[in-house]
């Protein structure tokens, strides 16, 4: 396994986790990050993908959905691309301002 030494995430891939993380609140969000990691230790990501929320308790916690944790291993595997992340707002630590 190659150590990771360079993450690279561009303005349009953050502002999109922004934009979504905000879309289900009062819910919590997470999901996964798609991108390569290069020989070299360069992880890029490059796309994200929402998973829903198993949770009984959905405004508090997360719990992944397992058909959609399945359904984004299978999409990275057949667009050759890796699951290099995951994402959540910590909602706790600073709110979010629509």
């Amino acid at each position: 396994m190659n150590k990771v030494k360079e993450v690279i995430l561009n303005n349009a891939l953050a502002s999109g986790l922004e934009s979504a993380s905000r879309m289900r609140l009062p819910y919590e969000c997470c999901g996964v990050v798609y991108g390569t990691l290069s020989i070299g230790g360069v992880l890029t990501a490059d796309g994200f993908s929402l998973l829903r929320n198993g949770s009984a308790s959905p405004i508090d916690t997360f719990a992944f959905h397992p058909e959609d944790w399945i359904s984004a291993y299978y999409d990275a595997q057949k667009n050759q691309r890796e699951i290099v992340g995951f994402f959540t707002p910590t909602r706790r630590g600073r709110q979010f301002r629509a």
